[in-house]
């Protein structure tokens, strides 16, 4: 699947790339080109829309190394929604959720050298999951927020960076 912010609405497509039985040099390709209408190779659908009731998308995120159907929204009108791919419907939207545009989210992805607790942490009710049950925004306004997704409610704001630039802050997360 592909993820493509287009105005104000995001857009999952499903994409199916081309045969391995078409030729691969230049020249045989351009030929395959000639002889078909379309002139892309593969074949695409539109599988979901989302409109976000604004100008534009500002930003988008979905954790792939994680079997997760989720999959983050901004858009200029400052909201937030939590979109669940596998229903295509919006599973929650957190207005306001800075004082400008969201330009940057962040999830926490796996990897192959930390290892997840094997046992609850002491404010978890079970191990392992809930370290993706957070993920981050950054706006122009200068703030990073910290949600938690099970509370839809921001819990943590990092702001007035002494050292930061006039540029937007970007997010990442550390899988240490």
């Amino acid at each position: 699947f592909l993820l493509l912010a287009a105005g104000g609405k995001l857009c999952m497509y499903k994409y199916q790339l081309m045969d391995s039985s078409v030729p691969r040099t230049d020249v045989e390709r351009s030929s395959v080109a000639a002889t078909q209408s379309s002139g892309h190779q593969g074949r695409y659908k539109v599988v979901q829309e989302w409109p976000h009731g604004a100008h534009t998308v500002t930003a988008f995120a979905a954790c792939n190394g994680v079997l997760s159907e989720l999959i983050i929204s901004a858009a200029s009108n400052r909201t937030l929604q939590l979109l669940d791919a596998a229903v295509g419907r919006v599973a929650r939207v957190i207005a306001d959720a800075h004082q400008r545009p969201v330009h940057a989210i962040a999830l926490p992805t796996p990897s192959p050298f930390v290892q997840e607790p094997a046992t609850p942490l002491p404010h978890q009710q079970a191990a392992g999951p809930a370290v993706y049950d957070v993920f981050a925004t950054s706006a122009a306004d200068g703030v990073v927020s910290l949600w938690d997704i099970r509370a839809a409610q921001c819990v943590a704001r990092l702001a007035e960076h002494s050292h930061r630039r006039e540029a937007p802050l970007g997010v990442a997360f550390s899988p240490c």
